[in-house]
């Protein structure tokens, strides 16, 4: 048999040659790609992609897309940042006291970044609609505080449980001193960081009322972050010291991760509507606008 196959092939013309060849080796190539295929883990398509993973932890379906697609770093660093039990918080603020610190005062990259979780009475959904039932489209808007007293007393006062809403407040964010960055809220769901505000926007007053029996505010597209205070502020002076060169380092590099313009950038002062509220006193936004400049590129 394997003599007549001979036979046949030295009497094949060369077109024959070729075609058998080219078969032959597309044969051998099938076998090799079937075989990859075979021993590479299959995927389950009933689960989602890492990609598609990550789009579904960060969604918020109350959320219009442009906001969503502001507020997706925030979360993720929100979502990683390690726990900060509240004893080590005060624990820091003892040391920094009597003068030792745990941090360098400026970063040549991502500043430390810690994680308490708000007491969930304090913050609410961020919604679509307004109390009327109409939509709300504004953009994000950066609303700057701050603690009037040390970091720990801002965070156990949004770690209280507080059952009436005149009571409720938080920010998403703290800044301390020594510029370390703490997360109290997660950006997707609404801060009580500004009762009756309203933002100035290029179209007129932007204010948005969640509940018929409360005032507008701006908190359903605020993120709020917020100063701490100095120790020579702790009181009711109109002016302080000022924030450190940490604090206006760590502000600027938190702003950039949402992509924020400065048209966007606002304190608690200009948009409180009752005219009670100063904070952020001694803030200086062309400091800002230095750090900010850092951050470009």
């Amino acid at each position: 048999m394997v003599f007549n196959l001979v036979r046949l092939w030295r009497s094949a013309s060369r077109t024959t040659k070729l075609v058998v060849i080219s078969a032959l080796i597309t044969m051998v190539l099938f076998k090799q790609v079937h075989s990859v295929n075979s021993r590479a883990p299959q995927v389950d398509a009933s689960k989602p992609s890492a990609a598609a993973a990550l789009s579904i932890q960060t969604s918020a379906p109350n959320l219009t897309r442009q906001l969503e697609q502001q507020l997706v770093m925030l979360e993720r660093l929100y979502q990683s940042a390690p726990k900060l039990p509240v004893d080590e918080l005060m624990r820091l603020e003892k040391l920094e006291t009597e003068g030792y610190s745990s941090t360098v005062s400026i970063f040549l990259s991502a500043p430390p970044q810690y994680r308490i979780d708000a007491h969930p009475s304090n913050f609410g959904n961020r919604l679509s609609h307004n109390s009327q039932g109409k939509p709300i489209y504004y953009p994000l808007l950066v609303v700057l505080h701050e603690t009037t007293s040390a970091a720990s007393g801002a965070v156990n006062t949004v770690l209280t449980p507080h059952s009436q809403d005149k009571d409720q407040v938080s920010y998403h964010t703290i800044i301390r001193k020594d510029g370390s960055i703490l997360y109290l809220v997660d950006p997707l769901k609404r801060a009580y960081g500004a009762g009756d505000s309203a933002f100035p926007g290029r179209d007129g007053l932007e204010t948005v009322q969640t509940n018929k029996q409360l005032k507008s505010s701006v908190n359903n597209f605020a993120y709020h972050i917020s100063l701490e205070t100095p120790s020579d502020g702790y009181n009711d002076e109109p002016e302080h010291t000022g924030y450190s060169a940490a604090q206006y380092s760590s502000l600027a590099w938190l702003i950039a991760q949402c992509g924020v313009g400065e048209n966007r950038i606002t304190t608690h002062r200009a948009i409180d509507q009752a005219g009670e509220r100063q904070d952020p006193r001694s803030f200086e936004m062309a400091w800002l606008q230095q750090y900010s400049a850092g951050t470009e590129g």
